[in-house]
């Protein structure tokens, strides 16, 4: 797993990616369950968690992919 993965699976979903405690989060922007699981199933060894942000009404999924060295940011 590698940050290229995690850009092109956002891509494709249409998510916003994080970079949270040197790990990628992917912001679904759904508050649909279904839609996070299918994207997590990109991760079927490192997406262990899903979260429901409910001030925001959108699903969060762990990748479980670090990377050492990059600054916590926040991009489309």
């Amino acid at each position: 797993m590698n940050r290229q993965k995690v850009e092109t699976i956002a891509g494709i979903y249409g998510c916003e990616i994080s970079l949270e405690n040197n790990e990628w989060v992917l912001y679904t922007r759904s508050n649909d369950l279904e839609v996070a699981k299918v994207i997590q199933s990109h991760f079927p060894k490192y997406g262990l968690t899903i979260s429901l942000l409910t001030d925001r009404d959108e699903y969060i999924v762990y990748t479980g992919t670090h990377l050492e060295g990059e600054q916590n940011d926040r991009t489309n």
